[in-house]
């Protein structure tokens, strides 16, 4: 069944935005995908915030380029008090966020 979807991880995925839409077969639902640098991690007294923004780069054919041409601006701050989820982010460090209908 997965066979025929795309992933963003396929050689030959076009990036066309910033936000790229995979439709996902099993439920019939579509997936948002970005991708996003963690540009802070902060201590604070309930546990750690963390702050992520689009990727970036001048090369407009480079993946980075192709997400960042479409949406350049953004940001995602967490809070978690989770130490485990935490160091999942290290500064500099690019992550594929994934956004989908929780319904």
């Amino acid at each position: 069944m997965y066979s025929s979807a795309k992933s963003i991880f396929d050689r030959n995925f076009d990036f066309s935005g910033f936000f790229n839409l995979i439709n996902n077969k099993m439920s019939g639902k579509t997936t948002v995908t970005a991708k996003f640098k963690v540009e802070e991690i902060n201590q604070n007294a309930n546990g750690k915030t963390i702050k992520l923004r689009p990727v970036y780069s001048q090369d407009v054919n480079s993946e980075n380029g192709k997400f960042y041409k479409q949406t350049p601006g953004g940001e995602i701050s967490l809070s978690t008090v989770n130490e485990e989820a935490a160091a999942q982010f290290e500064v500099g460090k690019e992550m594929y966020v994934d956004f989908r209908p929780a319904d």
